[in-house]
């Protein structure tokens, strides 16, 4: 499964490639550093989920469940934070620590 992940999350970097090239290095730079982080937790969020899958031979009831749906909803969200970083597009995380 972390094939399949990394294979979308290079597509997404190779489609925002010429919109981040038009942004400033400070821009640039910090969009990487932010895209880098939200990548590491995406890869750990399925290392989890795929370890309670296994843990529970793939049968996904009760409180199984809804850890792994849990899990499910954070790391769909940090994929379109992903994306909206590597495409140059906004990003809530963007504005954490600004004022």
């Amino acid at each position: 499964k972390l094939d399949i992940q990394e294979n979308i999350m290079e597509m997404a970097s190779i489609a925002g490639a010429e919109e981040i090239a038009k942004l400033d290095i400070q821009e640039r730079t910090k969009r990487a550093m932010l895209a880098e982080s939200v990548e590491d937790r995406i890869f750990e969020l399925v290392d989890e989920l795929e370890q309670i899958v296994e843990k529970n031979n793939g049968v996904l009831e009760g409180d199984a469940r809804e850890e792994a749906i849990e899990l499910a909803k954070q790391t769909k969200a940090l994929q379109t934070q992903y994306d909206d970083l590597v495409n140059g597009r906004p990003s809530s995380l963007l504005e954490l620590g600004k004022k």
